[in-house]
């Protein structure tokens, strides 16, 4: 969703663990765009309870990867086939672990913070299952 509001932003890494989630993004270029918590908790909503999406787990060879992902692919350990995870309107990432099989899964996402250093960009989460 980040990196739709902002084409200047490519993923980093994520760390999904329920005490310490985040995503991290690399600024292509440097910039003085803000992102809006208030922006990307709407378009999650969407995501998640109006118009969810089937996620899809596929596997690419490292010159598909390097073709979709251009930052991405010199942090990805060569080999035959890599993992990616296609959610229907993005542009796949890279996954090394479980994920789910819709966005509807991820009911009571919210992103709490939004911290940026030097070219990178870390979006913080949490999954309130109140």
């Amino acid at each position: 969703i980040i990196e739709n509001m902002n084409s200047n932003l490519s993923p980093a890494k994520g760390h999904h663990y329920p005490d310490n989630a985040y995503i991290e993004l690399i600024e292509n270029e440097p910039s003085n765009d803000n992102l809006s918590l208030a922006l990307i908790n709407e378009q999650v909503n969407t995501l998640v309870n109006q118009a969810p999406k089937s996620v899809q787990s596929i596997n690419l060879d490292l010159a598909e990867v390097q073709s979709l992902r251009p930052l991405l692919s010199k942090f990805i350990p060569q080999s035959t086939q890599i993992r990616m995870i296609a959610i229907d309107g993005f542009t796949p990432v890279p996954c090394g672990g479980t994920h789910v099989a819709c966005t509807s899964e991820l009911n009571g996402l919210e992103v709490t913070k939004i911290k940026h250093k030097k070219d990178r960009i870390k979006v913080s989460y949490i999954i309130n299952r109140g």
